[in-house]
């Protein structure tokens, strides 16, 4: 019997466990993705490899990964980076705005 929750709620087992189902499992049965490649040894080991925008000239779709484009990396690099006060629904609704017509990328210019 395991102890109360805050709620009173406790869950009793019928018997002790033979043994940790967690035990047979690997990373590798985990994750399907690669590894991303280590950041450039010419860039300082406690920036943080999402603060660094690749610039798009120099680079390929490896530089994002795990995401699909700059775009896509950019949105991830701010909503993850800087202020906890962000949330999933906040960053849809952000992707909504730059995706109507009432998003103008000329506007930021001298912004």
């Amino acid at each position: 019997t395991t102890t109360s929750n805050s709620f009173g709620m406790y869950r009793q087992y019928p018997n002790n466990p033979t043994h940790n189902p967690d035990d047979t499992i690997g990373l590798q049965d985990l994750a399907d993705g690669t590894a991303p490649k280590a950041i450039n040894e010419t860039q300082s080991s406690s920036i943080s490899r999402l603060s660094v925008i690749p610039d798009d000239q120099t680079s390929n779709a490896q530089s994002y990964f795990p995401f699909q484009n700059s775009t896509i990396f950019g949105l991830m690099n701010w909503m993850w980076t800087g202020s906890a006060m962000k949330s999933i629904c906040e960053m849809k609704n952000l992707i909504n705005f730059l995706k109507s017509d009432k998003f103008k990328k000329e506007d930021l210019d001298n912004f």
